[in-house]
Order: C-alpha cells, then sequence, then structure tokens
C-alpha cells in the first residue's frame, strides 16, 4: 500500500499538520490533522462542599468524577455525589459518543484514561479531574474514542503530564496532539474491524474475568473471616480463649506517630537519589508497595520533609482522591518519602503491622475509612480520621497467627490470580496492537481510489 507523508493541495492547509510534525507515514488518501479541530472540549467544575450530597434527591445530578473512569467504561458506583441540577451548565451533561479523560490525578498510569458514554443522560454531569471531548458531527465519533485508547494517544499524554505529586494536563494537550484522519468511508471500515476483532478479545476477557472475580471473592471472605475472629475460632478454643479477648480500640492507640508529606517536592525531582512514593505505588487490593513506576528526589538535610522518612513497618494510606489505598513498609533497604496525599501511620512495638495493614484492606477496615471521608468533589482523610478508626484488636499472639494463615492462603490466591492476570495481559497487548494497526492503516481495509480525507468534508479550521 502506498504511503506518504505528502498532503494533496486540495486539502485545507489550515488543518494540516506539517510534514516535519508527522510522526509516521500513513496511506497517501489520509491527513495528519490536529485533534482539537474534531473534537470540543469541556473542563470539569469543582462543586462547593455545601452544594454536594449523597443521596439523590429530586432534581439532582450525578456528577462523575475521576474514580468513576475506567479504560472504557464508566462505573457509576463509585461513592456518589450529587448536586442540585441548577449547579450544573448544560454543556456538563454527558451526550451519547461524547469521550469523558481523566486530565488531573496522583497516578502517571490513569492519566489520559478515558471512557465512552453510551448514552444520553439528563442527570449525569462531569466533576473535577475530568475533561470531556465531544466529537464533531462530520466524523466517526467511535474512531475518534477508539484513538483516544491507542498507546499513541496515551503515551503522548503521559509524556505532557506535569505537576509535583498530581499529574495535570491542560487542553492545549489534547487538542494540539496530531491525529492520523482517513477518509469517512475508510473511518467506519475500521470501527468494523477493530469491533469485530475486539468482540473475540472481549469473549475470552470475559472468561478471564470470572477467574478474577472468583479469586476476588475468595480474597475478601478470607479477609472477613480473618478480622471477624472466625478464622482464628479453632486456635482460641484450642487456648482456652474466647473472642471477648477481641478488644476495640483507636487507631491513634495502635500508631506511635502519623503524618503526612510535604508538598513542594518538584524542585528536588532527580534521575536517581530516594525513591518519593506516591499514591500510584499503594492499592486497594494488596498491602505491597508498587514501585514499577517510581519517582526519585535528592534532599538537602535540613529541609522540612525528613519528618516524613520511611522506616520498617510503616503503613502508607492514601488520603485524597483515591481515598484508602494502602502498603507496607516491609525491609526497607532504600531511603524513602511521600507526598502530601499520603499518610504514615506507624505502629507501636505492641502490635503486629502486617496485621494491622491487612485489616485496613478488608471489608472492616474499608468501612472505618469510608465512615470518615470528607468533602464533595474532592474526597479526602485528615490525619486526626487515620487515628480514629475503631478497630478491634485480639491478643498480640492472634494477630501474629492470623499473619501466618493469611499468608499461606493469600499465596495461593494470588498465584491464581497472576495466572489469570497474565492471559488478561495478553489479551489486552492484543487490543493495544489493533488500535496501532488500525491507526496507521494497516488493518487491510483503505481503498486508495477513495477522495483523500477533508476533500470530501470541507475546509475546518482548528478548536
Amino acid at each position: 500500500m502506498a504511503r506518504t507523508r505528502r498532503a494533496a493541495q486540495s486539502a485545507p492547509q489550515e488543518v494540516l499538520v506539517p510534514e516535519a510534525e508527522q510522526p509516521y507515514a500513513v496511506p497517501e488518501n489520509w491527513r495528519w490533522v490536529r485533534l482539537g479541530s474534531t473534537i470540543t472540549l469541556y473542563r470539569g467544575v469543582t462543586y462547593k462542599k455545601s452544594d454536594a450530597h449523597t443521596s439523590k434527591q429530586p432534581n439532582d445530578c450525578l456528577i462523575l468524577r475521576g474514580g468513576n473512569i475506567q479504560d472504557g467504561i464508566i462505573n457509576f458506583f463509585n461513592d456518589n455525589i450529587y448536586v442540585d441540577m441548577s449547579f450544573v451548565k448544560p454543556e456538563q451533561l454527558l451526550q451519547k459518543n461524547d469521550i469523558v479523560i481523566v486530565t488531573s490525578t496522583g497516578s502517571y498510569k490513569v492519566i489520559g484514561k478515558s471512557a465512552a458514554v453510551q448514552e444520553d443522560f439528563r442527570d449525569v454531569a462531569f466533576g473535577a479531574f475530568l475533561t470531556l471531548a465531544r466529537p464533531l458531527h462530520i466524523y466517526n465519533k467511535v474512531y475518534i474514542y477508539y484513538f483516544f485508547q491507542s498507546v499513541f494517544f496515551r503515551e503522548h499524554l503521559r509524556r505532557l503530564a506535569s505537576g509535583t505529586s498530581i499529574n495535570n494536563l491542560k487542553t492545549a494537550h489534547i487538542t494540539e496532539c496530531v491525529f492520523p484522519l482517513p477518509p469517512r468511508a475508510e473511518q467506519e471500515r475500521i470501527v468494523a474491524r477493530i469491533e469485530s476483532l475486539f468482540a473475540r478479545l472481549d469473549k475470552a476477557r470475559g472468561k478471564v474475568d470470572a477467574v478474577l472475580g472468583r479469586c476476588a471473592a475468595r480474597k475478601a471472605a478470607l479477609l472477613h473471616k480473618a478480622f471477624s475472629g472466625e478464622l482464628t475460632a479453632a486456635w482460641r478454643k484450642a487456648r482456652g480463649i474466647g473472642l471477648e479477648s477481641w478488644e476495640e480500640k483507636l487507631s491513634g492507640q495502635l500508631f506511635s506517630y502519623v503524618t503526612s508529606g510535604s508538598r513542594g517536592w518538584a524542585k528536588y525531582y532527580s534521575e536517581e537519589g530516594a525513591l518519593f512514593i506516591r499514591m500510584g505505588n499503594l492499592s486497594h487490593e494488596t498491602i505491597e508497595l508498587n514501585l514499577s513506576e517510581v519517582q526519585h528526589v535528592k534532599l538537602p538535610d535540613d529541609i522540612e520533609g525528613q519528618r516524613s522518612k520511611l522506616k520498617n513497618n510503616d503503613i502508607l494510606i492514601s488520603i485524597t482522591a483515591d481515598v484508602g489505598m494502602v502498603a507496607l513498609v516491609r525491609d526497607i533497604n532504600f531511603e524513602g518519602y511521600i507526598n502530601q496525599h499520603v499518610a504514615l501511620a506507624r505502629p507501636v512495638s505492641t502490635v503486629c503491622p502486617e496485621f494491622l495493614a491487612l485489616y485496613l484492606i478488608s471489608d472492616a477496615g474499608k468501612k472505618e475509612l469510608k465512615a470518615r471521608q470528607r468533602g464533595s468533589t474532592k474526597v479526602g482523610l485528615g490525619l486526626d480520621d487515620i487515628k480514629s478508626l475503631h478497630l478491634k484488636m485480639p491478643t498480640l499472639a492472634e494477630q501474629a497467627e492470623i499473619v501466618r494463615i493469611l499468608d499461606e492462603l493469600l499465596a495461593r490466591e494470588r498465584r491464581a490470580q497472576e495466572a489469570a492476570e497474565r492471559v488478561a495481559a495478553r489479551i489486552e497487548q492484543i487490543k493495544r496492537a489493533v488500535l496501532t494497526k488500525a491507526f496507521r492503516g494497516e488493518l487491510g481495509t483503505n481503498e486508495p481510489a477513495e477522495p483523500a480525507a477533508l476533500t470530501e468534508q470541507g475546509s475546518l479550521s482548528l478548536a
């Protein structure tokens, strides 16, 4: 198939990308344009705490937030927040084929994540941390959506995201992105081909997700048994101990030190040095630190941030946006610090740190953390909240026994989960490859004799 970077003279020059900025060759009747010429962008807004509430009232509007957005999916069941419709501008209401993008987040992996709106909504709007892209009617809206899901676009956004601990995207980061535009009929053929291939992949992924769901259910059941006392009932019986040996305590009694990270770390960012732990390094599902992507910092000895230096057995908890993610610092062999969106809770010597960390990701621990969340569109926990959790604590010996049993049982579940995740990762890898080929014109759908893109649609100026 012939490919060229050269634009036909008949194409409207005001929307074309100069040849020097074209990242790769596409079919001859395609054109490189700015993404902003194909969409209208709207930024999310922050609503006042006094105007927001968690239970739906008449004439209320549901506010979509960053946590509601997964890759390709909108989750409407993530701690819903509502405001009266009078506070919402008409353009903030979601319409079918809108694309909602996460443009502010503490997680490098989440930045640029997007989802397509499947229907028109009269009572759902998007809030802070999100941007909405509304494709222009002359283009295939699904084709544009798939571009937002492509590796090319996601990597473009990640390179441009900036901030000390919250990654932020500007409107121009999206609108100025170069976009491979085929003729309209080819856009539709590409979409049909993608969806045919994805349907088969999604069927396989459904089977994998069922396995992962069973793993998650078994893990949740194990944690529930552990922190309700059921898991060690036989252990207590053998020692003549009753469940009354479990005492309710405030978490402030269990932590000798609680703090959060300092602000203004950007000037200390470095290619090497101490690890700077952010929200993306924590999880809701495990207490292990995820160090696959880390930021390094080099600090002067006298900086105030030294108070948040990590030690063995520290428990880390996310306290803004995606609240309640947890990690346990084990056998630390590195110098590390936390940012202002993470709390550090240092257990006293008379409790088992692993027991406490596992407790916090159990249903009982999550319930305690959720009950203390503050705010509307920007949810958060204060350090006093971390100290005021009501936790039922067994003896130190029983804590150790619970951890011993859980380590063994959870390791078995982890092996099953990791095997299923490898299959899921392979499916997603294939999907990414399909999209890469799609936006290079390599799916075998192009008709070279068709009029070039834009020539059949008229001249457009940049949005």
